[in-house]
């Protein structure tokens, strides 16, 4: 296949995209993950100024979440910084859902 080929078969593959749509769904997700994460650290400090618990779940989740981003962008992208950041993430979040079930267990609460 030479490059005009390969071209036009990439230009026939994207012809129904809208770029501004992707944009939008690229942009909200990215705001939606902020306000997510924002929303989880002020209840886990919420929680620790309150009743001087420390919500492991809520760790858990967000690093969770990070996590799988980070990864799939590395593994997209190839980006060795993304891979690496995302495994350090899987295990923190393994480590802070263990905490939480182990807490949990133990005291009946989160």
């Amino acid at each position: 296949m030479n490059r005009e080929e390969i071209l036009a078969k990439a230009q026939k593959e994207n012809k129904n995209i809208d770029l501004v749509n992707l944009k939008i769904m690229a942009d909200s997700e990215r705001l939606a993950g902020g306000i997510a994460g924002i929303i989880c650290f002020m209840l886990y400090v919420a929680e620790k100024i309150i009743t001087g618990n420390k919500n492991h779940s809520l760790l858990g989740i967000f690093s969770a979440f990070v996590a799988v981003e980070s990864l799939y962008k590395g593994i997209k992208t190839k980006d060795k910084f993304f891979i690496i950041f995302g495994i350090v993430l899987v295990c923190a979040a393994a480590a802070s859902i263990t905490k939480a079930v182990i807490t949990f267990v133990n005291t009946g609460r989160a």
